[in-house]
């Protein structure tokens, strides 16, 4: 009878105690899930950042990438792939920068450069002091122009320049920049040794409009300058050729002598030996 009493007595304690353990231990679990699932969002943003940062090196490495596969390795100027990568976009802007002002004539300039010198230096001081000076020699094309324009490593001793937004009256004085700085540079041949280099330039103006579609294109300007480029190397060193097509009847056919040029109306030709005021 007495433990019945006591039960009796003491049950309504028991229910509150039950209720206080559930409430604590409900507190308890709310509290630690609360805590893992703070932890697991500081991981989730840790990770979150990590992958960000890994995406930001890749990303990173693979401009590097790119770059190193647009760039010459021995020269340190642009390839081929670079040149076909953005030669359109380049027109493209001509185009717009002569729609935007007609009356200023600008459009793009072609430069071919050749180191006439680079089989001998080979013989004279070796494939590797004559790559070092066939490297040296497109860095000092590159010093003298524009950040803005284009050098090429295009093939074996040669260089092409794409000069962005050139009037045909300033053609001769950068082709003339060029040609002096060239001709005025001392090259580096081995220790304490220098030398002086042999080259020719051959440039043609980029039409953006013509009557004749194929002129614009170009792998045309391209075959004009190198026609030029030509010319230059039959005459004497160091001297530039500029060749104009002033129409849309050129025979690309005969290009490659200064009578069959003079024979062709739409084809006019100016060189360094040419006075430039």
């Amino acid at each position: 009878m007495k433990f019945d009493n006591v039960m009796a007595m003491t049950q309504p304690y028991l229910y509150i105690l039950l209720v206080i353990l559930l409430t604590v231990s409900w507190f308890v679990l709310c509290v630690f899930y609360l805590k893992s699932k703070k932890q697991f969002s500081l991981k989730q943003d840790q990770a979150k950042d990590e992958i960000e940062v890994q995406s930001q090196q890749l990303t990173v490495l693979q401009s590097e990438l790119e770059a190193n596969q647009l760039l010459d390795p021995l020269t340190q100027v642009f390839n081929r792939n670079y040149f076909h990568n953005n030669i359109n976009s380049v027109i493209a802007e001509a185009e717009t920068i002569h729609a935007m002002d007609p009356d200023a004539d600008k459009t793009l300039m072609f430069m071919l450069v050749n180191l006439a010198d680079f089989e001998e230096k080979c013989k004279q001081y070796g494939q590797a002091v004559a790559d070092k000076m066939l490297a040296e020699f497109g860095q000092v094309i590159k010093n003298a122009l524009s950040n803005k324009d284009m050098v090429i490593h295009w093939r074996d001793a040669v260089f092409l320049v794409v000069c962005k937004a050139v009037s045909h009256t300033n053609m001769p004085f950068i082709a003339e920049r060029i040609r002096s700085t060239l001709a005025g540079h001392d090259f580096a041949t081995q220790t304490s040794h220098q030398s002086k280099l042999n080259f020719s330039i051959g440039i043609s103006p980029h039409l953006l409009h013509s009557e004749n579609q194929n002129q614009t294109d170009h792998h045309f300007t391209l075959t004009i300058a190198d026609a030029a480029l030509h010319l230059a190397k039959q005459s004497q060193p160091n001297m530039w050729n500029i060749l104009t097509v002033n129409g849309p009847n050129v025979d690309l056919n005969k290009l490659y002598s200064t009578e069959n040029i003079n024979n062709q109306p739409d084809l006019s030709i100016q060189s360094s030996n040419n006075t430039i005021d």
